[in-house]
């Protein structure tokens, strides 16, 4: 269960992570807009992994 919980927590934020870094870069902030968008993918990442332990648990 938290496990889901996590996972659904990372797959909320991962497209949150990217409207910012679409932000910055539209701001002139392309170094933060990097570090974001690196974020982003760490999170998609974390997300797909507690998804096979959540199939693999099952």
């Amino acid at each position: 269960m938290m496990m889901r919980t996590q996972r659904a927590t990372v797959e909320y934020i991962a497209p949150l992570l990217s409207q910012l870094a679409q932000m910055a870069e539209r701001d002139g902030l392309p170094e933060l807009a990097y570090l974001l968008a690196m974020a982003r993918q760490e999170a998609a990442d974390l997300a797909e992994r507690f998804a096979d332990a959540d199939d693999s648990m099952e």
